[in-house]
Formats: C-alpha cells, sequence, structure tokens
C-alpha cells in the first residue's frame, strides 16, 4: 500500500534517480510508509532514511532488487536461505519479484525484530544478526571471529589496522586451480559492533549527498505525473454511457449500457468497439476502457479486478494504490478485490461533505433493512444493473473505503502509454 501524497515526494538520502534507476518516487514512498509501520522515527524522515542506508549497504548503492552477492544471499536486503524460510517465500520468488513486492518482504523482515530497534546499527542488525538487534550501541560487542566464514565474508567491517588489507587463503580453489584469498586477519580476527556501526554509518552519510530534490524536475513522477492523461475525455466519455438517479425515477430499466460478464467464446467483446460489445458491460470492462480513453494504454486491456490489484501491486508507478485517508480525485478509481471484486471511477469528490459521485457498471439489489456499520446500501429503492453515476454520501461509507472487504482503497492511473506502455 502506498501512502498519500502528502509525504510522497519528501527528500530521503539515496533517493536522487541518478544515483538508481530503482529509486524513484513510488519506492521512497513505500519506504517512508514502511518506515512508519515498523514504529521508526517520523521527524524529517530518520526512520526512512535509515532503511535506505540498510539498502544501499547491502546492494552496494545500486537499490538493485535483484542483486545476488554469488553466497547465497539475494535481493534488496541480501536475503538469505534460512530467512526467506522464516517469512513464507523463497529466494528464486523474491528475484522474481518487482521491487514494490520485494519491499513488502523487507518490512515483514526487519518487522520481525521492530520492537527492539532503538538506532542506525539495530536496523542493520535486523537484515544481519538478527538477534543482535537491539545491542546496536554496546560498540564493543564481539559479532564473529575467525574461526568463523562469516568473518571473512563481511570484508567490509574489517576496520582495524590493515586487516582489510591482508588477505588470507582458506584452502580454497577456483575452477582453474588458482588459490582464492579473501581480505582478514589469519589469526585472532573479530568483527567488532562498533565496525559494523562505522559501515552503515558510513553508507548514511554518503547518501545525504544523494538526496531527491523533487522540486528540480528530476523525479520520475510528481503530483501532476499523470497530467499527460486525458481524465476529461475520460470522464466524458463515461458521462455519455451512464444514467442518473433522475434518470431511473423515469425509467427504472432504461440503462445506455447494461451490466454483464464477458468470458469464454465471448471474452473478446471486452475489448471490441461493436454496438454488441458497447452495450454491455461489467465493472472492470468499463474501468479498461476508460484508461484507454485517458491515454493510459494504447489498447483496450481484458483485465479483472484481481489483474488491476496485482498489476497496482507490481508497477504503482503506473497505478498507485492509496492509502485509506487519501481524499480522492477526478478520474482516480476506486477498487476493492478478495473472492470478488468491484471497481468504477471517481467523477467527483465533495470536500465539505466528503462524498463522492462515482460512475461504475453495477449489478447489485437495493436492501434497506440489511446495514454495515450503521449504514444501508447508499442506494435504497434502486436496483443497479448497468453503468450508473452515483453520489454516495460518504467516502469511508460501505460502498467505498467502508466496504467490508476491508480492501477497497483508491488508485490513480499514471503515466501515458506513449511513455510506457501497459
Amino acid at each position: 500500500m502506498l501512502s498519500d501524497t502528502t509525504n510522497a515526494y519528501e527528500s530521503l538520502i539515496w533517493g536522487n534517480k541518478k544515483n538508481s534507476k530503482f529509486v524513484t518516487c513510488s519506492f521512497r514512498k513505500r519506504v517512508i510508509e514502511i518506515a512508519k509501520n515498523l514504529g521508526l522515527p517520523q521527524k524529517n524522515n530518520k526512520g526512512a532514511n535509515w532503511l535506505m542506508a540498510v539498502m544501499a549497504l547491502e546492494t552496494e548503492g545500486t537499490f538493485d532488487y535483484q542483486t545476488d552477492n554469488g553466497i547465497g544471499y539475494v535481493g534488496l536486503v541480501q536475503f538469505g536461505e534460512d530467512a526467506v524460510k522464516d517469512i513464507g517465500t523463497t529466494q528464486k520468488s523474491l528475484l522474481s519479484m518487482s521491487r514494490f513486492e520485494q519491499l513488502d518482504y523487507v518490512e515483514q523482515w526487519i518487522g520481525r525484530k521492530k520492537d527492539k530497534i532503538n538506532c542506525l546499527t539495530d536496523v542493520y542488525l535486523s537484515v544481519l544478526l538478527p538477534d543482535k538487534t537491539g545491542k546496536g550501541s554496546d560498540k564493543d560487542l564481539v559479532l564473529w571471529t575467525s574461526d568463523r566464514e562469516a568473518y571473512y565474508n563481511n570484508p567490509a567491517f574489517h576496520k582495524e589496522k590493515d586487516e582489510w588489507k591482508t588477505l588470507n587463503h582458506r584452502g580454497k580453489f577456483n575452477k582453474k586451480g588458482k588459490k582464492i584469498y579473501k581480505r582478514g586477519y589469519t589469526e585472532n580476527g573479530t568483527t567488532y559492533m562498533w565496525e559494523v556501526t562505522q559501515e552503515i554509518e558510513q553508507w548514511y552519510n554518503e547518501g545525504t549527498e544523494k538526496k531527491n530534490n523533487c522540486n528540480d524536475g528530476s523525479c520520475t513522477l510528481s503530483n501532476q505525473d499523470n497530467a499527460d492523461l486525458d481524465i476529461k475525455a475520460g470522464i466524458d466519455w463515461l458521462e455519455t454511457l451512464s444514467v442518473t438517479k433522475s434518470d431511473l425515477d423515469s425509467a427504472p430499466n432504461n440503462y445506455k449500457v447494461s451490466y454483464a460478464q464477458e468470458s469464454g467464446s465471448k471474452a473478446n467483446l471486452r475489448s471490441e468497439l461493436t454496438e454488441d460489445a458497447l452495450s454491455k458491460m461489467d465493472c472492470s470492462e468499463l474501468v479498461c476502457r476508460y484508461l484507454n480513453k485517458i491515454g493510459w494504454s494504447s489498447d483496450i486491456k481484458k483485465y479483472t479486478t484481481l489483474d488491476l490489484k496485482n498489476l497496482a501491486n507490481k508497477h504503482p508507478e503506473w497505478l498507485e494504490r492509496q492509502d485509506e485517508n487519501y481524499k480522492p480525485k477526478t478520474g482516480d478509481i476506486f477498487l476493492w478485490r478478495t473472492h470478488k471484486g468491484h471497481t468504477g471511477v471517481i467523477v467527483d469528490h465533495n470536500e465539505a461533505t466528503d462524498s463522492v459521485t462515482t460512475i461504475e457498471s453495477i449489478s447489485e439489489k437495493e436492501y434497506e433493512s440489511r446495514t454495515f456499520l450503521g449504514e444501508n446500501s447508499g442506494h435504497e429503492g434502486y436496483d443497479f444493473k448497468g453503468v450508473v453515476k452515483w453520489k454516495w454520501n460518504k467516502r469511508t461509507g460501505r460502498h467505498l473505503t467502508g466496504h467490508k472487504s476491508g480492501d477497497c482503497r483508491f488508485y490513480t492511473p499514471k503515466v501515458h502509454y506513449t511513455k510506457t506502455d501497459k
């Protein structure tokens, strides 16, 4: 889930896209949200900057979520085999994910020790040596000695005199029979907490020189990142298909476009422009046609609500899921998906009353007697059987973010297809 745009484009260390193509505005937003979820310090995005420093160290500043160090660790925080088992995934799955999906597992992995995190070193320990989390201030604590391979596998922590310069043959050879040398003392090598702290602080400090400045035009996204989408054309088109409350008062069953789910041999109707295809649509078909009208996609997609939800999880730079406090804007869509799903387009949000007007294709009977959180259906006296334009009294009501699924959110379409086709 991505946070409201209020904090979307604040500066973070290592946030400059010139440093890494993977650190976009959406990426930073997600990091800010993770820091909040983990209870890390919020002032000046201190906790989010801690997370950025950790990922910078683990990926050597690239933020490449497909990083494989060659000795059994992968991803943004170098997940090992034991780690991925603990969080219910595999290294192969992690490497096939988008960076945004992988961030969910970063949150989950660090979150296991969140109650013990007191400083930057503790955040890093939650990744490096989880059992040591909370002891980051114990500078003389011994973490490894040279009788463990871990000592040699982490030369970045060799901060004592000549420790990093010393080359040690550990009895291993490459495929050509040549000796493999590793850095570190031959005897009595020790990694102390202060060495780990020095290394993570070095990456933090380096990152302060690489902050993003979203006011200089360097962002891949901005508050106007969908300005090249023709939202008005899309809404105008939807208006021609929809009926209003007054229309239903006059003719209850006279829909311009009726509700129908086209599948199987009729699935092609979801993207055709024939009279038959345009005379009936389900909710996701209407939204996909709308996305094509505004220039989000070059063709009409056949996405279901599940497809749209998955797309937003994988590519929030294309379709950005907002949090539950977000106030929708004209052109956004709402979407929920559990075992079933529903979606539609936001036409207007009245901030004074917090009411929301949508256009959606819906098949639902009214129900006055059945309530959810003290509210009725929102369309008492009207059975919906097609594309309607409807004013819902509350943004947080049962039809929108208060839906019983607990999963309904607003999403913002982003990026014209001429920049990135979907």
